[in-house]
């Protein structure tokens, strides 16, 4: 009987969106895809926590994470502050239109995913402060 290894798949950055069928929509490289891969790997093990009141001085960016139902009505939109930091990169999550009553109003990149199993799209939004 011949020995066939199952092979090893990486594990889908995106899958903490929705699920393991989450793909990129139309893949772009940008500047910032350190930020985005850190808040993909902090988000499924964070995603729970309650928004804070106020986020603590010295953050650096906004992701805001809209989710919509086949590119059409939008169910939620949430926001995370994140920091460069000794240790990597560090996110919270923060109240809703944070970014734009906190003066972040820069959309400096973003990154879109689908989940063609849910219908559903995630669009991702890296802003910051203007001449930051």
């Amino acid at each position: 009987m011949a020995y066939y290894p199952v092979p090893v798949v990486p594990p889908n950055p995106a899958a903490a969106l929705c699920c393991g069928s989450v793909q990129p929509h139309v893949p772009v490289h940008t500047h910032w895809e350190a930020q985005f891969s850190a808040f993909l790997g902090w988000l499924p093990h964070n995603s729970a926590n309650p928004a804070v009141a106020a986020a603590p001085q010295g953050y650096e960016f906004v992701i805001r994470l809209t989710t919509t139902i086949n590119f059409g009505r939008t169910c939620g939109t949430m926001e995370y502050v994140g920091v460069n930091g000794p240790h990597g990169f560090s996110f919270v999550h923060v109240p809703q239109d944070y970014s734009r009553n906190n003066g972040f109003t820069e959309r400096s990149a973003f990154k879109n995913y689908k989940c063609t199993v849910h219908g559903i799209y995630f669009q991702l939004d890296l802003q910051r402060r203007p001449g930051t």
